[in-house]
């Protein structure tokens, strides 16, 4: 073929390590800035903080005298308390309100 007119172009890339280098840095510094503007100094505060008070259950209100453990069932709305005896077989499930009244006992051998 006769490439008459026609010239031939050729790209000839050198990359040197400091030819991109100093692009990406400073795409990253950028990026880096940029990230504490668009943030608010406040972000972290948005809601006021959580605290309620909390009801004590007093063993002269409840009648217990040695509780060993506390769960809430949430079918019943009531307090599961398990006492433990000294020096016996037995333990009692005691049930109470959230109140603090007593409504039932189940006696568990341990």
């Amino acid at each position: 073929m006769n490439m008459k007119g026609k010239q031939r172009v050729s790209f000839n890339f050198k990359l040197s390590g400091g030819f991109l280098f100093a692009p990406a840095l400073a795409l990253l510094g950028v990026i880096f800035v940029l990230s504490f503007v668009w943030v608010p100094a406040s972000s972290a505060q948005d809601d006021p903080p959580f605290i309620w008070q909390v009801h004590e259950l007093e063993s002269d209100q409840t009648g217990l005298s040695n509780p060993l453990g506390l769960a809430f069932a949430s079918k019943a709305n009531a307090f599961q308390v398990l006492e433990g005896k000294a020096a016996s077989v037995t333990s009692d499930l005691v049930e109470l309100s959230p109140l603090a009244d007593r409504k039932g006992v189940a006696r568990i051998a341990a």
